[in-house]
């Protein structure tokens, strides 16, 4: 068994598009060694401090899998009644991309703070989990 974790620190943006907008069949035209493009319209979330993009892959007897985690801070309401996937420029300028227009699809929680009594803003923590066979792969946008 083999298992490997990779982090992304210093994520630059995130955005985030209904999975039907996307085109069909990009992780296995990833897989295949494409490096696919996206024309989607993503919206962007607005995040502050640092945000955090980390792939977990296990290969085992019964193959590969990946989880793919986003987490960061926001004040944004993001819709958690639809299927979405999210984009993620990296600090070194790439994008990869969480979820895909065909199932399995990512999952969005978020724990909310009320603030403090000197002043600091009241916020969410999101955490954006997508497990898959190959998760968070690199897209041209």
């Amino acid at each position: 068994m083999m298992h490997k974790i990779t982090a992304y620190p210093g994520i630059r943006k995130i955005w985030y598009a209904d999975c039907k907008k996307l085109p069909t069949l990009l992780m296995p035209r990833s897989m295949a060694g494409e490096l696919p493009f996206i024309a989607a319209s993503f919206i962007p979330v607005k995040f502050h401090g640092n945000a955090l993009l980390e792939t977990e892959c296990l290969t085992d007897a019964n193959g590969k899998s990946t989880t793919a985690t986003i987490t960061f801070n926001s004040l944004a309401d993001i819709p958690l009644n639809r299927r979405l996937a999210f984009l993620v420029q990296t600090a070194g300028g790439e994008y990869r991309l969480v979820g895909t227009r065909e199932r399995r699809y990512p999952v969005v929680s978020y724990t909310e703070s009320s603030g403090t009594p000197d002043g600091e803003a009241a916020c969410r923590t999101y955490k954006i989990t997508h497990k898959d066979i190959d998760s968070a792969f690199r897209v041209l946008v």
